[in-house]
Parts: C-alpha cells; sequence; structure tokens
C-alpha cells in the first residue's frame, strides 16, 4: 500500500509518516520489491525488511524450551535472583545443548 504511493512519486518520508512506520523500512521493503520484480516475481509477502538476529544459537522452540525450564526452577526453589537465573540457565542450557547434540537436533 505504502509502496504503491511512492511509486505515484510521493516521497517516501511523507508516506512513512502518514502510515506511521519508519522511513527506512519502507526504503528497504521498496528496494527489496524492485528487486524481486526485476528476477520476474510478482509475490511479494516473502519480503522480510529491518534487522534480523543473526548469529543465533537456538530457534523459537529451543529459546521457549529454556525459558519453560527457567520458569519452573524459579517456581520450585521460591523464586531466583537474577545472578541465580543467570547462572542456572548456563547450567541448564549447557546440558540442553549437550542432549541437542546427541540426539542430533543441533
Amino acid at each position: 500500500m505504502a509502496a504503491a504511493e511512492v511509486a505515484k512519486l510521493k516521497s517516501v518520508r511523507g508516506v512513512a509518516k502518514s502510515y506511521g512506520i519508519c522511513h527506512v523500512t519502507l526504503h528497504w521493503y521498496i528496494r527489496e520489491k524492485k528487486k524481486l520484480e526485476a528476477a520476474g516475481i510478482r509475490e511479494t509477502s516473502s519480503i522480510i525488511v529491518g534487522y534480523s538476529r543473526h548469529r543465533r544459537v537456538f530457534n523459537a522452540g529451543q529459546e521457549e524450551e529454556l525459558r519453560q525450564y527457567l520458569k519452573a526452577a524459579s517456581a520450585m526453589y521460591y523464586g531466583l535472583s537474577p545472578r541465580e537465573k543467570e547462572g542456572c540457565g548456563r547450567v541448564q542450557l549447557y546440558r540442553v545443548v549437550r542432549m541437542w547434540l546427541t540426539e542430533g537436533r543441533l
């Protein structure tokens, strides 16, 4: 929608402001859309703009599994201090990673 307005020779900043989005994000989207169109691809729903996490160790499911473990540990021991959570997380993280490596999930 916003990209179509920019295509009508409106300014990127003006359109971004009217839609309440960052002008840089809109600019990135338009650039990616042009690349796809140049390659002959009309489907633009796969365009991902913005910053992405790099150097991720875990996928979303694995992060959730670790989060649930920390919640359970916190409930068992009547709450954990931030330092205890950090240490507990490292120990559990090591165990979970080792388990995933032996199972071939990583």
